[in-house]
Order: C-alpha cells, then structure tokens, then sequence
C-alpha cells in the first residue's frame, strides 16, 4: 500500500507501476486514509520485485510537468501517468510507503552529501531548486519544512560526491533566487545567480580562502541560510570606534580605500559610557594586509565651511568611511582588527610617504 496526497491522476487496473520503464506492478485499488487526509493506493507487486520493497524503497507518481524552468514526464501524454518504483535491498522488509511528491533525482544517491539549512523564514526556493558553487549546479533542494520548535525553517538539500569536499565547518550558504536590486543616485546594480535561479529560486555557498583549514562536514550537518551573499560573504570583521559626534545611521555604510570599496558597517551602536560611536564593518579579504596598527578611518559626507563645500561627490553617491595608510605603517605591519576612527579627514603624519612640512 501507498500513501499519496490524492488520487488525482490514478486509475484502477490502468495505472502501472514501472521500474526504468518496465513494468513492475499495477494499480488494484483506491481508498481514503482513516482521517480522510490522504488516498491509499494498493499495488500488485510482481513476486521478483518483492524482496527490495524495504524502508529504502521509493514510489511516486510522474505526470507531464511544463513550466518555465521544467519540461518532464511526456511520455506519459502517450502511456498515461504512472507510478515510478526506486528499488533497494537494504534496509527491513516493509509493505507500506508515502509516496515521495516528486521524482528523488539526486537525492537517491548514495554517495553525496545531505545538509540541512536554518532560516528564519523560507527563501525564494522550492523542491528541486538548484544549489550553486561559482554559478555550477552541485546539488538540489529535496525538502524543507519546520523545526520541530517551530522557531526555523529547514532547508534540506543534496550535494554531489564529486563536489561534497567542497563543504567545510566555515563554509557559508545564502539563498541565490530572484533578483537583488540596489541603486543610488551614482549607480544601479541587479545580481542573480542564474535565469533557473531568479524563476525557481536557489542555494549558493562558498568557503572562504582567507580563513583557516576547518574540517569537512558529514550528512546531517546543520548551516545558517543567509538571505544574500552580502549578508553570508562574512570576511574579516574589525571594529571601528568613531567620536560621538560622528553620524553612521544605522548601517551598511561602505568603506573605500582611495575610492575602492574595500568593506561594509554591518552595525552602529554607542558605548556604554556613551562616549564613542561603535561601528562593526566586514572587510573584503584583499584588505587584510591593511588592516594594521596606524590605520586611519573617518567619515567623509558633505560639508560647508568658510571655504566653500566639501566631498560634494557624497552628495550623489552618499556618504562613507574613507581608509588610508602609510608606509610607516606598513613597515611595522602590527596587524589589529580595532580600530579608532576620525570625524574628519586627518593630517598626514610625518613619515607618510612624499613631502611633509611644518609652517
């Protein structure tokens, strides 16, 4: 006997049961669960097929499926749906099943990766969704539903063997559907991952080479679903204590280093004594050899002083957090990750590369 959703599409003595299209068994009856919840279907088995029906076994239902990223089951415009059997003969034997809502594809195998990912609400995905690695489809999306707390969602997905050693303790997943837009008065910039990807949603993931070796994982491992590879791309975190008259808003100001954007403030909050401006920023990890004892950062934004206006550039692009360094500096190499920052574009200090003068 098997369980399936509805009987929608299955017919008495007509639907078959088939195993790489041969045929394997029959439908013989139709009837409703106990709670009326779900249509039980019983199969015929034939007597050779019968010792790999166990708990590793598999039945579902395919019909023609059309949409714009799917073109699947058109032979059964010709034959009629049918009931597609994934034999195993491992496991206990077992005689009744739930039908899978769709066709297994690579989670059947056997040699892959299966992880689960937490979110707090579900992206722009569904089963059968891609996972991406560099824009190349590893994997898909087999499941997802609610923690058993109800406090996330869970993403299951699969990742080819070919490709599981890719995934480590620090590797980071952010969900790659749809479109992301961002614009300012100075630029537009739309990313997706793929066209499959903006019309039937994605995972995509990464590990970060700038981080120390971490183990491999194992099936089963659990990982964070980032909402953008903005938010996953982690990096190198610094923090940056700015005078209290600084004004950051609340955050995702960028940082540029002789007009690169070389970093992002992820979040603004004041100290304790409320004396300092707290900014925690994510660098990208070409900076990290920047990242440095005498490292200077300040605010850039327009100003109007006696001798006219200032930064009038901020005025189209917005405001941000300018970083410099000297050779000085560079020399020592004392590597910090805190910072203190500037209100205002500083003085260059005696030892800075060119001429300095003191009048």
């Amino acid at each position: 006997m098997i369980r399936f959703d509805n009987g929608r599409g299955i017919a008495v003595d007509k639907t078959e049961v088939l195993h790489n299209g041969i045929p394997v068994g029959h439908v013989t009856q139709l009837s409703p669960s106990e709670n009326f919840d779900a249509v039980n279907v019983t199969v015929k088995i034939n007597q050779r097929f019968q010792p790999l029906l166990t708990e590793n076994s598999a039945f579902w239902l395919v019909e023609p499926q059309l949409s714009l990223t799917e073109v699947s089951g058109l032979d059964t415009l010709i034959t009629g749906n049918y009931i597609a059997f994934s034999p195993s003969s491992e496991g206990t034997f077992q005689t009744e099943f739930t039908a899978l809502k769709r066709a297994p594809g690579m989670m059947g195998g056997k040699d892959g990766l299966r992880l689960v990912l937490k979110s707090d609400e579900l992206p722009s995905l569904d089963i059968g969704s891609p996972v991406f690695y560099r824009k190349l489809k590893v994997g898909e999306v087999f499941n997802y539903g609610l923690s058993e707390n109800g406090q996330f969602v869970e993403v299951h997905i699969y990742i080819q063997s070919g490709f599981a050693h890719l995934v480590h303790e620090n590797t980071r997943f952010w969900s790659a559907g749809g479109l992301k837009v961002s614009a300012n008065m100075a630029n537009l910039e739309v990313q997706a991952q793929s066209l499959v990807s903006i019309l039937k949603g994605g995972v995509a993931f990464y590990t970060p080479e700038w981080e120390e070796d971490t183990p491999m994982v194992s099936n089963g491992s659990e990982f964070a679903l980032y909402s953008d590879y903005d938010t996953a791309e982690a990096g190198i975190p610094i923090t940056i204590e700015f005078p209290l008259g600084v004004s950051l808003g609340d955050s995702n100001i960028p940082i540029r280093f002789h007009g690169q954007e070389i970093g992002r403030i992820r979040s603004v909050d004041v100290s304790e004594d409320v004396s300092r401006v707290i900014a925690e920023a994510i660098v990208k990890p070409e900076a990290k050899p920047a990242l440095l004892a005498g490292t200077r950062f300040w605010i850039v934004e327009p100003k109007l002083g006696f001798d006219g206006i200032s930064d009038l550039d901020t005025l189209i692009s917005g405001r941000y957090v300018a970083m410099d360094i000297n050779k000085r500096v560079v020399d020592a190499a004392v590597a910090i990750s805190h910072f203190k920052g500037m209100e205002t574009r500083p003085v260059t200090p005696i030892g800075a590369i060119g001429l300095s003068l003191t009048l």
